[in-house]
């Protein structure tokens, strides 16, 4: 519970600072990242499945 007091706490802070917009868009890219890789590992196992199919 303390820990979500916290958080928020810290959330408030960036949003006075006016730095909230360049958290959440730093948030963003690391997620875009994230779903990024997650297509190329994807990819790759389809692709590894065809050539072993076609062997």
């Amino acid at each position: 519970m303390s820990t979500d007091t916290e958080v928020d706490r810290k959330w408030d802070e960036l949003a006075d600072r006016g730095d909230l917009r360049t958290a959440m868009q730093r948030i963003d890219k690391q997620f875009d990242h994230i779903e990024r890789l997650h297509w190329i590992q994807i990819i790759t196992f389809v692709c590894g499945l065809v050539a072993i199919s076609l062997k």
